[in-house]
């Protein structure tokens, strides 16, 4: 088993990274913009869809002890062409903006 490489690059791979306060983009790659929502929650638009809703997976980080992950237990937030996240600390229920998170979204 192994890691095939058609065109020499992962096809369906994005990440960015960006400011939570303001969802300015730091750096990026299939992603067109950022909007923030409220505290915590950001929308991540991808400049090309994804190849199928809810197909795929996404990986953030942030800052120590809080958690990255959807919005709810719900397929809808990883759209074909967007996803919803939440930065914030799942036992307490609060969400946080930090000086920046950087997400990686890979699928098939």
């Amino acid at each position: 088993m192994g890691v095939f490489f058609g065109n020499g690059e992962l096809e369906e791979l994005k990440w960015v990274a960006f400011s939570m306060s303001n969802a300015s983009i730091h750096g990026d790659r299939g992603v067109s913009s950022i909007t923030r929502h409220s505290s915590g929650r950001h929308e991540i638009i991808y400049d090309g869809n994804m190849a199928a809703q809810g197909q795929y997976a996404l990986v953030g980080n942030g800052q120590y002890e809080w958690s990255v992950g959807p919005w709810n237990n719900n397929l809808n937030n990883y759209e074909v062409g967007n996803a919803y996240t939440w930065h914030g600390r799942y036992a307490a229920g609060t969400g946080g903006d930090i000086g920046y998170m950087a997400v990686i979204i890979m699928g098939q």
